[in-house]
């Protein structure tokens, strides 16, 4: 499943509560097309719902496709946190594409800084 992208508009794919404390958290968007065609796509991690963070929390890639269907994988960097009060993290896609049809899914994750 997942959910339908709208061409240049951040979206949450999935998201998590995490505690207080040190945090390394990352995760993986899997944009679906179906006869798209795209210009490039962007994943990253958030503490902002459906807004792509500051430089080094998210990745944007160039994906110049014409009228494609597949399934790419986008691996955001890990993302270190230091957080005083246990907020919802996001994992947020963007994608441009002119034609065609795209979606996205992921999966987020966590685990304490050392």
């Amino acid at each position: 499943s997942g959910i339908a992208a709208s061409s240049g508009v951040s979206a949450n794919v999935a998201s998590m509560v995490v505690s207080a404390g040190g945090w390394d958290v990352g995760g993986v968007v899997d944009f679906g097309l179906t006869a798209a065609t795209t210009t490039n796509v962007s994943a990253g991690i958030s503490t902002t719902s459906a807004t792509l963070g500051a430089q080094n929390t998210y990745v944007k890639q160039s994906l110049p496709l014409t009228a494609k269907t597949d399934n790419y994988d986008v691996r955001t960097p890990a993302v270190r946190m230091s957080l005083a009060a246990p907020p919802t993290v996001y994992l947020v896609s963007n994608i441009t594409f002119s034609s065609g049809v795209a979606a996205a899914s992921g999966s987020i994750s966590a685990r304490l800084a050392r």
